[in-house]
Parts: structure tokens; sequence; C-alpha cells
């Protein structure tokens, strides 16, 4: 999987965009959020209301140093890759 911070950039001459086109750019990128929100629901699962349990789930995924566990609930976990 190819980190977003490790791509090259799309926007290299920004010190040479006006402010409107700057402005374009930020929308635009933007715009990309809700989809990428809506690509991770797939990376949730249930967990239980058990430590032992929830461990248990956690470790369902392989979890890395590379990986960031963004939060652990009752109610599931979410985990980006």
């Amino acid at each position: 999987m190819e980190l977003t911070t490790e791509k090259d950039s799309n926007y290299k001459n920004l010190y040479e965009l006006s402010l409107r086109d700057t402005l374009k750019n930020i929308n635009a990128e933007d715009q990309t959020v809700p989809m990428a929100v809506k690509q991770s629901f797939t990376q949730l699962k249930n967990a239980e209301d058990n430590i032992d349990q929830a461990w248990k789930d956690l470790l369902d995924y392989d979890i890395t140093n590379g990986d960031i566990v963004v939060g652990v609930a009752a109610s599931g976990i979410l985990l980006m890759r």
C-alpha cells in the first residue's frame, strides 16, 4: 500500500498559483474525504465488551507497527492501514 505522504505532490507549483486556483485545489482535495471514509467502512469490525475477546479480535487484523488503531470501544474498532 502506498502512503499518501509518500506520493508525489499534485501541486508542485503552489507558489505560482493564484488564490482562486489554490482554493479550487483545496476544495477538490476536500471532496475526496467522504469517499475515503466510505471505503474505510469495510475495515470496521465489531468488538466484544470483553477485553480478552477484544484483543483477540484485534489480532485478526495482524496489526503491525505500521498500523494506526484509531479507536477501540465496546461498539467496535476502527483500524486504518
